[in-house]
C-alpha cells in the first residue's frame, strides 16, 4: 500500500506536469473531459514512477512543457487530453 506522504507527492508531481502542459485537470473534471476517478489513477500511476526527483528538479526548471518526460507514466493520459 502507498503511504500518505508518497500519494500527496506524486499528487503534487501530477498536479505540476498537468499545469505544465497547459492543462487544469480539477477544471477538466468539472467540465466532464475527464471523470474523477482518471485523475486518482494517473496520481497512482505517478506513484509508480522511478524518477520521482528527477521529474521534479526538470519541471522546477520550466515554465511549460510540449510533451510529458520519455518516462512519465501517464504519458498516454495527457496525449488523450
Amino acid at each position: 500500500m502507498i503511504d500518505r506522504e508518497t500519494l500527496k507527492k506524486h499528487a503534487a508531481l501530477f498536479d505540476t506536469m498537468s499545469q505544465k502542459l497547459g492543462h487544469d485537470m480539477q477544471q477538466r473534471a468539472l467540465d466532464g473531459d475527464i471523470p474523477f476517478d482518471e485523475i486518482a489513477d494517473g496520481v497512482l500511476r505517478c506513484a509508480q514512477c522511478s524518477s520521482p526527483e528527477d521529474c521534479a528538479s526538470r519541471m522546477a526548471k520550466t515554465i511549460q512543457l510540449d510533451a510529458p518526460f520519455s518516462y512519465c507514466q501517464n504519458t498516454e493520459l495527457f496525449k488523450d487530453l
